[in-house]
């Protein structure tokens, strides 16, 4: 499986907060959204729990419970264990994970003009 390639930079540190708080208004989650653009904005369709844990900043458990209910409404597709110990997850084609990215764009640029 291929190691998801997303870089820390893809979110920058000013927008948690408000990204989380603008996910915890639309989705009742304050992960939700950030866990969703990490995938939507990853290299590869492959990604897990440890890799988006270390991308974010946030615990194991925390991503694994986003990535579980991504799959369970068929946003992702959990692949058969590999032996490597994490659990993979393969990105379905869907318009949500453009549609997220760019809410959160349209937030991060809105915030930045309101404290320019």
């Amino acid at each position: 499986m291929e190691v998801m390639t997303v870089t820390r930079a893809a979110l920058g540190s000013s927008t948690h907060d408000s990204l989380r708080m603008q996910s915890k208004t639309l989705f009742g989650n304050r992960d939700r959204l950030e866990v969703v653009v990490a995938i939507a904005r990853a290299e590869s369709d492959a990604v897990n729990a440890a890799d988006l844990a270390y991308l974010l900043g946030l615990p194991n458990n925390r991503i694994r419970a986003q990535l579980q209910a991504l799959a369970s409404v068929g946003l992702l597709e959990a692949m058969p264990r590999d032996g490597s110990g994490r659990i993979w997850f393969i990105r379905r084609q869907s318009g949500f994970w453009t549609a997220c990215v760019e809410l959160s764009d349209a937030w991060e640029r809105e915030r930045a003009r309101l404290h320019a």
